[in-house]
């Protein structure tokens, strides 16, 4: 068990003072009360010499009664006299057992710090100030310790953010698609700049019908297959988001609020909403190309609508041309001033447009790893597309080596 005088040490200079505080306040007061009986029972005398001299000098001897009186004043003058040397001399034995008493506790600390022992001494309002300060000092203690522990913590979550902002771009903020020959060689990179870059299990991923899969094989199988855009059903084409050149991680794209939808059987036309409201939380963000799925990233979404005339006309061609072919379905089924009123409803403020902000705010490492183990074998969906890779030149006595089959439309 420990020593009790280590378990709790004594501030010998501040107990020294204090006591000597105390005891010194109290010898003054004893001092000027002994002053001022001092001053008193000298008055005292004067007076009573005063009124002797008084009598002595009277030319009427035969006046008795003035004697008497002069007698009855020197009698109550002495009685006074004697009550104040009383008074004076209760004080001074006071003072001496004060003083007294100051003697032996200056030996009993003297003592006390010779044989290093807490004192048993102190009065009760000097040891709940030193409890009181011992507790302040625990919490400020306590305090600075959370603050450093915050401001630690701060910081690594923004070196982790600068990390994942550059994790997968280039110079111009564009996401690099890594060769599956090479699939370790940038996460390589990365693991001796930060060990714990990415997330210890799988996140759960969003789908058109706002359903989480937990393993990759059902997210492979039910959120991969049905578009090329995966987990966000408002975008379908990786064109149709447009990335910030200055700011890494960010992008927006256009989405309409209402949908003009043709329906066949019926040979009837009505508005679709479009529920962008039901996008919740983050994201996994990919794309297709090519029967090949690229990752780009968790991803966070901040929806935005503006009714603003002249927002329609400062959109980029891009953008237009989006809105007005996710506004109005099946072209060939309507007629063409259907989509010219559409059109003019963007253009007059009727139809309010919907602005979908990307933030970039992690990346799932073992996601990562997954498609490029597993994203050749997901067959992608078949769709319509006029690429069409150009054969390089060759020259004369060549065979045309490296050509790639131009890929059919689909119908």
């Amino acid at each position: 068990m420990a020593d009790r005088s280590e378990a709790h040490p004594v501030d010998e200079t501040t107990l020294a003072n204090e006591v000597v505080r105390l005891l010194g306040g109290e010898n003054q007061r004893l001092r000027r009360e002994l002053q001022e009986a001092e001053q008193r029972a000298k008055d005292a005398e004067d007076r009573a010499r005063s009124a002797e001299a008084r009598t002595a000098i009277k030319k009427e001897p035969t006046d008795t009664s003035q004697d008497l009186s002069a007698a009855e004043r020197i009698q109550q003058l002495e009685e006074e006299n004697s009550s104040l040397r009383a008074e004076h001399q209760e004080l001074e034995s006071k003072y001496a057992k004060e003083k007294e008493k100051r003697k032996s506790q200056k030996a009993q600390l003297k003592e006390l710090r010779a044989k290093d022992t807490p004192t048993s001494v102190e009065s009760p309002e000097l040891l709940e100030l030193k409890q009181r300060r011992e507790q302040t000092q625990a919490h400020l203690r306590e305090a600075e310790t959370k603050v450093r522990e915050l401001s630690q913590e701060v910081e690594q979550l923004r070196k982790d953010k600068e990390t994942y902002m550059r994790l997968f771009e280039d110079a111009n903020g564009r996401v690099i698609a890594l060769a599956r020959n090479d699939p370790f060689a940038y996460f390589d990179e990365v693991h001796t700049q930060q060990q714990a870059i990415g997330f210890t299990r799988l996140r759960p991923f969003q789908t058109d019908s706002a359903t989480a899969h937990s393993t990759f094989e059902a997210f492979c199988n039910n959120a991969l297959r049905p578009q090329r855009l995966a987990c966000l059903p408002f975008v379908r084409r990786k064109h149709d988001i447009q990335w910030s050149l200055t700011q890494q991680g960010y992008g927006i794209a256009v989405v309409p609020p209402y949908r003009y939808v043709a329906n066949r059987s019926l040979a009837s036309h009505q508005w679709v909403s479009n529920e962008v409201h039901t996008i919740e939380g983050p994201f996994e963000l990919l794309y297709e190309t090519r029967n090949f799925w690229y990752y780009c990233g968790t991803y966070t979404t901040t929806i935005i609508q503006s009714r603003k005339k002249d927002f329609f006309e400062k959109l980029r061609p891009m953008f237009k041309d989006r809105l007005m072919r996710e506004s109005v379905e099946e072209t060939d089924l309507l007629p063409p001033i259907i989509r010219k009123t559409v059109k003019e409803m963007y253009l007059q403020g009727v139809l309010h447009i919907t602005c979908l902000v990307f933030e970039r705010i992690g990346f799932n490492e073992q996601l990562y790893n997954a498609l490029l183990e597993f994203g050749t074998a997901i067959k992608g969906p078949e769709y319509a597309f006029d690429y069409k890779d150009r054969a390089p030149k060759r020259k004369i006595g060549q065979e045309n080596v490296g050509a790639r089959p131009v890929a059919k439309r689909s119908r």
